[in-house]
């Protein structure tokens, strides 16, 4: 959710008619990570025994430039910008950075430390669709394919029989209410006291199963689908089959509408980053926690699936996020994912090279976090990958030569020479000089493009090139005579 969007929030709030919700936005304001404060809550209690990463003195992190990608094409940040200083001034509260189980990385800043808890907003989601995959593998829940109604009868009332346990994890329910959709209604869900008010007038806007609309209310209706299904409440659901045993370090919490009432399954909860850190792990090794297997295998597959079936988008699956960094050899096979929040919650995942990065934020920056931090696993950090250090010449002139995209059809041959390198789309007329731009870059601002080197385990595995805000990895690859 970007900064717009805040604004645009507080206005529609503003301008609304309804005294109660106003109150509440006029004391308390555009909602804030340390929220779990004024609402009621239930207590996430941490174990006597809580799991502990292995940890290493801080590794030294890429330059910010190399890593942060904006909101817009033009976003650029200096070659060599201090990656701190980027941290502090975007407003990051923590950053962790771990791969295999090893934490290579911990920064906190604007007051924030190892212990302390901040609201994730719709990190949330993670959360609760783990607790729904776990309920469907002990029976509580018969599958994806269950309808709501099952839990909810007022759906099988008002032409909503139709909407499964499925389309509310894809976001295709179908029902009139997205998160972009009425700003107002969406500050009303947020400061309600009453929640389960929200289940009434629904109305269908598409037919279940063939369109997305990111909607913060399917989750909301979710929870309510699993809160009727295990016969307890969320936070106690969660207590027993994730906050215990992955061995939580600091209490968390989950904000209620009201005392004794239902979580805000959509974004109430509360947790510190090192925590967050456990649910990465959590699905990095496939549902299993030091041999115990915690969720379905099946299920955290099905997490990081992109496909456009049945309604759903690309980038979506089972309310977590799929639209990573696409500088990578195989898009089609990427595995990396992550669960995002307002203000930039991120908690990012690679199975492929053991990766788990969390990031927590008070605010965005027009900054594309997800991304960004996708594109900071990318590179060669820690353990089984280089050094951070600087590429000779030696190893700029072994660019030499042709690549290529397979998927998108498109070649470049590149030339080193006396510093400069010369890129040439044999898709477009003429080569683009490059100059350095950073350890691992070079540009030409003039065409807005960008050739970051895929350096690690000492070899060079491809170039990403940016250009307009599109990443395209290439291969390198000789060409047949007669070709």
């Amino acid at each position: 959710m970007s900064s717009r969007y805040l604004v645009g929030f507080a206005l529609l709030i503003l301008m609304s008619s309804c005294g109660g919700y106003v109150g509440k936005f006029a004391r308390h304001g555009v909602p804030d990570v340390y929220d779990y404060q004024i609402f009621n809550k239930a207590t996430l209690v941490a174990p006597e025994n809580h799991f502990e990463f292995k940890q290493i003195p801080n590794f030294t992190l890429p330059p910010a430039d190399l890593w942060a990608c904006g909101e817009k094409p033009e976003y650029k940040l200096a070659a060599g910008y201090n990656p701190e200083q980027f941290l502090d001034e975007s407003g990051t509260l923590a950053l962790i950075v771990i791969r295999r189980d090893t934490v290579l990385y911990e920064y906190y800043s604007n007051g924030h430390s190892r212990e302390s808890v901040s609201t994730v907003f719709s990190v949330t989601k993670a959360f609760l669709s783990t607790l729904v995959g776990i309920a469907i593998d002990e029976g509580k829940i018969k599958g994806i394919d269950q309808p709501v109604s099952d839990f909810i009868p007022s759906f099988a009332k008002k032409g909503l029989a139709d909407i499964t346990i499925g389309h509310l994890l894809q976001m295709t329910s179908g029902i009139k209410f997205g998160d972009h959709d009425n700003l107002v209604k969406l500050g009303y869900l947020y400061y309600t006291s009453n929640q389960k008010s929200f289940l009434k007038g629904l109305k269908l806007k598409y037919e279940p199963g063939t369109h997305f609309s990111y909607s913060s209310l399917s989750s909301l209706i979710l929870g309510f689908c699993l809160q009727e299904a295990t016969g307890v409440a969320v936070a106690d659901y969660m207590q027993k089959k994730i906050w215990t045993p992955l061995g939580m370090e600091n209490n968390g919490y989950f904000a209620l509408d009201r005392e004794g009432g239902m979580a805000k399954t959509y974004g109430g909860m509360a947790a510190s980053a090192i925590d967050l850190a456990k649910l990465g792990r959590l699905f990095l090794n496939n549902g299993n926690w030091n041999g115990q297997q915690i969720v379905p295998t099946c299920w955290t597959s099905a997490c990081r699936t992109r496909t456009e079936n049945e309604g759903k988008a690309w980038n979506y699956s089972n309310h977590w996020w799929l639209d990573t960094y696409g500088g990578i050899v195989s898009a089609e096979n990427k595995n990396d994912f992550f669960a995002g929040g307002f203000r930039g919650q991120v908690v990012y995942v690679n199975p492929e090279d053991s990766t788990i990065i969390v990031r927590l934020g008070t605010s965005e920056e027009d900054i594309r976090w997800g991304v960004t931090i996708s594109k900071l696993g990318m590179l060669p950090l820690g353990p089984d990958g280089d050094e951070f250090m600087e590429l000779g010449d030696d190893v700029f002139a072994s660019l030499n030569g042709n690549y290529r995209n397979k998927k998108k059809d498109r070649s470049l041959k590149v030339r080193f020479d006396k510093g400069k390198l010369m890129v040439e789309d044999l898709f477009t007329e003429g080569p683009i000089e490059l100059v350095k731009d950073g350890m691992y870059s070079y540009v030409n601002i003039e065409r807005n493009v960008k050739l970051i080197v895929n350096y690690s385990k000492h070899h060079v595995q491809g170039l990403i090139l940016e250009n307009a805000g599109e990443e395209t990895f290439f291969s390198k690859f000789e060409i047949e005579d007669g070709q």
